[in-house]
Order: structure tokens, then C-alpha cells, then sequence
């Protein structure tokens, strides 16, 4: 009996899918637009929208948590660019960001009590795609309904590989998860990759700009008290004052508003 070979070419391998996370800052650029509307936007029909597409696990909405003494720290002022509110939504592949059903996200962009209808003539927001490196059991450890009381949200634009202070830095940025990860109230670290390939309208903001976003990210999910963040702020500073660029590293706290199940 002859023998029967069978050749597979990388075209027949389906890719593997990367769970990811969508991140939306937001920023009002209308005093016109009452917060209540805003809010009523993106819970009533944004949100829901998102999270009833295949690709979308679940959707958090937050507030971004005000520093309590951010003169004593340079880098809460200096070196923060966080958006005043975000939201976070868990993909089951990044490579969903680029397909039909997301393109259709922005038919629940308007709305009649919305300032010319539209909630682009009131609020800047800024999103980025990225694809998840390490994990605990859903984003920062709970998500949608689940979700914690606090995020904490940190970006990291390592140095050059060539720069003599790459190994410290790296280091001290994995003492700093390690220390926010050694809370009591801490459920969970997830770390994430800024995608390679991001929708065509995002990437050509971020090339108009020339501030592309940090390469890593990562999300704690913390359920305590709103004096125990703190710690948070203190293991921050403690950090960036040793890293070759200070600016490098950025840590916002975020307040769970809503939080729905895909």
C-alpha cells in the first residue's frame, strides 16, 4: 500500500487567536455635554452595543481616581497623560478590532440628547488595541459584573535594549507590579502588548502626533479601600525616581462606574 503524504502550508493553519483588550480614554472637549448624557451614552447604548458582538467579553466604564497630594509628587503631574475616564474591553482575539462586526461599534455613536447628536462633537477619545502577554483569571482578575473596585492602569516605554540601564529599569518596574500584586485587596495582574497592528484611523493618529503609545501595559484589579491606594501612588514614586526616564512609566487609578457581561 502506498503511503499517503499530506503537505500543510502556513495558508491552511488558521492563526491562533490572541485574547486582547481594547482600551478607550475619554476626554470631554464640550462643557455643553452634562455628564448624566454622557454617562446615559455609553450605559444605555455604547456599551451594551460592544458587548453584544462574539468578540467582546465585557465592558468596565471608569473614572479616573484623583491623586490625594499630587504637588508632593512630580511624577502624578508631570508625567501623566491618562485620560479623566476609560473604558476596558476584554476581547476573546485582538484580531476582532479589524473586522466588520467592530466596524459596526459606530452606529451607537449617536444620540438625540447628545450636543449636534453626535458624541464626537463633545469628547476626545483615544484608542488602542492590545494583546495579552500574561494573566491571572479574567482582566485584573474579575471582569463585566465581576469587575473590582479599582484598576490600576500602568504603562511602560522600556528603554532602548542598548541603553546600559534597560536590566534595572525592567526590574524595578516588575518590583513595582510585585508590590501592587502583594495588596491585600489585589484579585489579579494582567499584562498586555501594545498590538502591532492597529486600526488604520488610530495608527494615523498616533503617527500625526509622534506619540505612539507604550509597549506594555498592565491592569490590576483592587477591592479596597479608597485610603489603601496610597500604597499604589508611594510604590509609583518609589520607582520612577531610579528609571532612566521617569516619564517612562505612567500609573492611573481608575473607579469602577459600570461594568456588563458580553
Amino acid at each position: 500500500m502506498g503511503s499517503l503524504t499530506t503537505t500543510i502550508t502556513t495558508a491552511d493553519v488558521a492563526p491562533r487567536p490572541k485574547e486582547g483588550l481594547l482600551y478607550v480614554g475619554a476626554r470631554f472637549t464640550n462643557p455643553d455635554l452634562p455628564y448624566p448624557d454622557f454617562a446615559r451614552w455609553y450605559d444605555e447604548i455604547h456599551m451594551p452595543h460592544l458587548v453584544s458582538m462574539q468578540g467582546c467579553r465585557a465592558a468596565m466604564r471608569y473614572a479616573r481616581v484623583t491623586e490625594p497630594n499630587p504637588s508632593s509628587s512630580p511624577s502624578a503631574t508631570q508625567y501623566s497623560s491618562a485620560m479623566p475616564y476609560a473604558t476596558l474591553y476584554p476581547l476573546h482575539d485582538v484580531s476582532w478590532l479589524h473586522g466588520a462586526e467592530f466596524d459596526s461599534a459606530k452606529e451607537s455613536t449617536e444620540a438625540e440628547y447628545l450636543p449636534g447628536r453626535s458624541v464626537f462633537k463633545s469628547v476626545e477619545f483615544e484608542g488602542r488595541g492590545y494583546e495579552v502577554v500574561g494573566e491571572s483569571a479574567g482582566m485584573g482578575g474579575g471582569e463585566g459584573g465581576g469587575a473590582t473596585k479599582f484598576i490600576v492602569f500602568t504603562t511602560y516605554k522600556p528603554p532602548s535594549t542598548a541603553s546600559t540601564h534597560a536590566a534595572a529599569d525592567a526590574a524595578s518596574v516588575d518590583a513595582f507590579y510585585a508590590a501592587v500584586s502583594a495588596l491585600p485587596g489585589c484579585r489579579g495582574l494582567t499584562r498586555y502588548r501594545f498590538s502591532d497592528v492597529q486600526r488604520p484611523e488610530l495608527a494615523a493618529r498616533f503617527e500625526a502626533s509622534g506619540r505612539w503609545p507604550a509597549r506594555e501595559a498592565a491592569v490590576h484589579g483592587l477591592d479596597v479601600g479608597r485610603g489603601d491606594l496610597g500604597v499604589v501612588y508611594r510604590a509609583r514614586d518609589a520607582v520612577v525616581r531610579g528609571l532612566e526616564d521617569p516619564s517612562a512609566l505612567e500609573v492611573a487609578v481608575y473607579e469602577l462606574l459600570t461594568g456588563l457581561d458580553g
